[in-house]
């Protein structure tokens, strides 16, 4: 679904990323506008969404580690447009690289790590539709 263009939050993403990053606004920073407000989409609805687990939930530090490591992942995927709009374009590569790879491992890791609870009857053997098995995606 699209979200629809807000100017006043663009420029406030834009600008907050801009002083996270000690970088000046410019032309060329302001046509990054659609990769810096979809990372702060994403990473506002990834802290709403962990905001809203009750205290059970914290009790398993897996879900501190995956918070941590999605973060991280954030963090990466700003790097690498700090890269390339201070004109870093192999480190930019790099980097992008790096966050693309963790996005793509987390769910992984993620499916290896729940693999001992269903073989132990901990979700019943059952997968949500549309969630691949590791023998699935080889």
């Amino acid at each position: 679904m699209a979200v629809p263009h807000d100017r006043r939050a663009a420029d406030a993403a834009i600008r907050e990323f801009a002083e996270r990053h000690l970088l000046k606004i410019t032309d060329f920073l302001r046509e990054e506008r659609v990769a810096i407000e979809s990372i702060t989409i994403a990473f506002n609805a990834l802290n709403k969404g962990y905001a809203h687990l009750g205290d059970a939930a914290y009790a398993d530090p897996t879900v501190g580690l995956l918070l941590n490591m999605l973060h991280r992942n954030f963090e990466h995927a700003e790097a690498a447009l700090v890269a390339c709009v201070t004109g870093s374009g192999a480190s930019a590569e790099v980097i992008s690289r790096t966050a693309v790879e963790t996005s793509t491992n987390l769910p992984i890791q993620l499916e290896q790590a729940a693999q001992p609870l269903r073989e132990a009857g901990g979700h019943g053997g059952r997968r949500r539709a549309g969630c691949l098995s590791l023998a699935d995606r080889r």
